[in-house]
């Protein structure tokens, strides 16, 4: 599996130039820029379930987690069945709040707003709230030499095509060169792209009914 060091070592041999501290510290922030530029991307590696959300009786919304980039999906677990959720505008939220007491039960509803996401009914049990979507990969950014995710590895090419890009572009001043790695960074994102769309099971990860 590749490392942090590895796509450093890596790059530092492929641009050719005289490798230093200062230009190894510029390697590692072009790695963790190219990361950020791609990183709410959808791929194989970067979807999956966060579980880490659990109702509190009677508390309307929550902190969302920081490792969800783009939700598919939230589901209710009520009793042995998941339920998937509606989404609402933040106004139809309020709105409804206005116009009725406000209901408790297992929630129908969710939607998102400051940072928190909130669930209607108001929850009136403790369960779990997992949600499906575009999540943000371990060890990012990436600090150690050690670390190693879906962009060191799944995605290497395409990372490391874009850091030399930028390299060769802002630090090196080789504009040829940064052209020709934007191109090839293109092909490894649309060649990424396409295994993981010919990869991907259609469907839900988990079964849920709905309401």
């Amino acid at each position: 599996m590749a490392t942090f060091l590895d796509l450093i070592d890596e790059i530092a041999s492929d641009i050719g130039a005289r490798v230093d501290n200062v230009l190894t510290d510029q390697i590692k922030e072009a790695i963790n820029r190219a990361i950020e530029d791609y990183e709410e991307e959808r791929f194989l590696f970067n979807e999956g379930i966060d579980t880490s959300l659990n109702t509190v009786v009677n508390q309307p919304s929550y902190t969302l987690p920081t490792d969800i980039l783009h939700i598919d999906q939230v589901v209710y677990v009520f009793s042995t069945y998941d339920y998937r959720l509606q989404w609402q505008t933040y106004e139809w939220y309020i709105e409804i709040l206005g116009n009725q007491t406000s209901q408790v039960g297992p929630s129908q509803y969710y939607t998102i707003y400051g940072g928190l996401i909130y669930l209607y009914p108001t929850p009136n049990e403790i369960t779990n709230v997992p949600i499906s979507g575009i999540l943000r990969e371990a060890n990012v950014p990436l600090v150690n030499d050690g670390d190693e995710n879906g962009w060191t590895n799944e995605a290497k090419q395409l990372i490391k095509a874009r850091a030399k890009m930028d390299l060769f572009a802002n630090r090196l001043y080789k504009a040829d060169a940064a052209q020709a790695q934007q191109v090839l960074a293109d092909n490894y994102f649309k060649h990424l792209r396409r295994s993981s769309d010919r990869l991907r099971v259609m469907g839900t990860a988990r079964p849920f009914r709905a309401w």
